[in-house]
């Protein structure tokens, strides 16, 4: 993956540069006299880091559930009944 730096100032003079690099789905580090201010990313490349944010608290929750006892289907739908989350004519 490659990551493209932009100056403040280029960005000033160019701004078609950042919707070039944007539409190749690179990201950008918007500097500030050489000094990484800010990042911009397009956003299929924001929306793909939302996701792997997602997988990732995913893969902790299984983590943390790892050692709990499985409920077999037909027990799990008797208890949402018998709790009133779902009704008898709904279990699927």
């Amino acid at each position: 993956m490659s990551v493209a730096t932009l100056s403040i100032t280029d960005l000033r003079r160019r701004p078609e540069r950042l919707r070039e690099l944007l539409a190749g789905n690179t990201p950008v580090i918007l500097t500030v006299r050489d000094e990484a201010q800010g990042v911009i990313l397009s956003m299929a490349r924001y929306s793909e880091l939302l996701e792997a944010i997602q997988d990732v608290k995913d893969r902790q929750v299984l983590h943390v559930l790892r050692d709990e006892p499985s409920v077999p289907y037909d027990d799990f739908v008797t208890e949402l009944v018998a709790e009133g989350l779902l009704h008898a004519s709904e279990e699927v």
